[in-house]
């Protein structure tokens, strides 16, 4: 995405480039020879290379070069699509420049990201105190039809208001939205209800009820700081989501059981703490929604493994949403949780769907009372086969065990991996990785000549 930002980078700066506001000026002197010989439907595609990526070129850049390049760049609207406004002391030339930069897309859709890292928009300016906020909003005003995406990051909380008291619309092909701010008192309301393609939205640090959106056209929703209450509310208004991220849950404390709430619709789901520890959610509040469809399911606790002398500590306990819910999971991931270890056997049970298993950093209890210690080896016994007993998840196709204590020797492994691999035949399990500690947990040499065999045999194994 090319910038309109005023800072020094790589020992030069955009004011260097484009020298004053009639740089988008075809007018422009520049050396008179092409540069290259080259198809101009080829270069523009080149073109268009450079100006996309992870480290894009300000097509500015390309004017610079010869007269042609620039009447080529200039007249290529597809080149100007993307922007990125930080905002700097100079935004009195950065708006100018915008006005430039957007008549050069033409008619197409505009993908507009803008920051106030700088508090540029702070109102406490000696002069007018909103006149940048209202020099921004201006410009926003007359191309909110044609903005696809719009990013706005960093913006003080009285900029955020100032804009939705503006009331900018319509958003006519707006499909994705990102509101990312720093602290969430706002009080106005931030308006996109007549973003009748939004499909896509991230939200942080701002309640979800300060921000309007035709929740149910929602496919992707990431919320970045955000209650457990919200988090069902969102669940409920969205009903056609297929995908929710929320990360940086706040602990309410709060374990008041509320009425069923069915989502139908939602296939992925990822629920992250990775701020605090050892959020509520996980506990009441999932196990009173019922997600018929989820086929993902993440959960990261905290930032590290739990211990004994937590205070306050809650205990892992989805068996009774994954059960009533009724869902075929394909993918289950839990991080950094006090797991009740009965609980989550008897959740493993009811997801014979079940390919890939992630559990990392966790700690084991085998009842609520129990301080979180390590893991015996009744999981491992659960998932082997044997003659009485049928598998316990019989599609496995991965198994990553990382960060936890266990208290079993690694011949439980051995013989799990036996269980699955000692006869031959089609066989869903063909990767395990197991890292583990504990005072019997000591792999030898005849662990890994075990463990060397299956990798010959074309299973991928690795254990420490």
């Amino acid at each position: 995405m090319a910038s309109l930002r005023f800072g020094k980078i790589g020992g030069s700066s955009d004011l260097q480039l484009t020298d004053r506001v009639d740089a988008l000026s075809l007018e422009e002197k520049g050396p008179a020879f092409p540069a290259m010989e080259m198809p101009p439907e080829l270069l523009v595609e080149v073109f268009h290379f450079a100006v996309s990526g992870d480290k894009p070129i300000n097509p500015l850049f390309f004017g610079k070069i010869c007269r042609e390049w620039r009447s080529l760049a200039f007249s290529s609207c597809q080149l100007w699509q993307d922007l990125d406004l930080i905002l700097k002391i100079e935004y009195h030339a950065q708006f100018i420049l915008f006005e430039e930069w957007i008549a050069r897309v033409g008619c197409l859709p505009i993908t507009i990201s803008i920051a106030d890292p700088f508090e540029v928009l702070r109102v406490d300016s000696k002069e007018d105190p909103l006149h940048a906020c209202a020099q921004l909003i201006n410009h926003i005003r007359p191309i909110s039809s044609r903005i696809s995406s719009l990013t706005l990051q960093r913006l003080p909380q009285t900029s955020l208001d100032l804009i939705a008291r503006a009331e900018i619309s319509p958003w006519s092909v707006l499909k994705e939205l990102q509101v990312l701010s720093d602290t969430c008192g706002m009080r106005s309301q931030l308006d996109f209800s007549t973003a009748a393609q939004l499909t896509s939205a991230i939200i942080r640090e701002l309640y979800i009820s300060h921000v309007t959106l035709p929740w149910s056209q929602l496919l992707d929703l990431r919320l970045d700081g955000v209650l457990p209450s919200e988090i069902r509310e969102a669940l409920e208004w969205s009903t056609n989501l297929l995908r929710l991220h929320a990360v940086g849950i706040v602990d309410t404390l709060e374990e008041g059981v509320d009425a069923a709430l069915t989502q139908s619709a939602l296939q992925h789901l990822t629920l992250s703490a990775q701020r605090n520890f050892n959020f509520a959610w996980g506990c009441e509040p999932f196990n009173t929604i019922r997600l018929p469809g989820l086929q993902t399911l993440k959960l990261e606790m905290g930032p590290k493994r739990p211990t004994a002398n937590e205070r306050g500590l809650r205990r892992l306990r989805i068996y009774p949403g994954i059960l009533l819910s009724g869902c075929d999971l394909t993918e289950l991931s839990i991080e950094c949780a006090a797991i009740l270890t009965p609980s989550f056997i008897l959740c493993l049970a009811i997801l014979p769907s079940l390919l890939h298993l992630r559990l990392l950093n966790n700690a084991w209890c085998q009842d609520e009372r129990d301080d979180p210690s390590s893991l015996g080896p009744e999981l491992m016994h659960a998932m082997t086969v044997t003659v009485e007993r049928p598998a316990k998840l019989p599609y496995l196709e991965s198994l990553i065990f990382k960060g936890s204590v266990v208290s079993f020797a690694p011949e439980v492994l051995v013989d799990f991996l036996e269980s699955r691999w000692g006869t031959p035949g089609t066989q869903p399990l063909r990767s395990v990785v197991f890292r583990s500690a504990g005072e019997v947990w000591l792999v030898k040499e005849e662990h890994r000549a075990a463990f060397g065999h299956w990798r010959e045999r074309g299973f991928e194994v690795e254990v420490q």
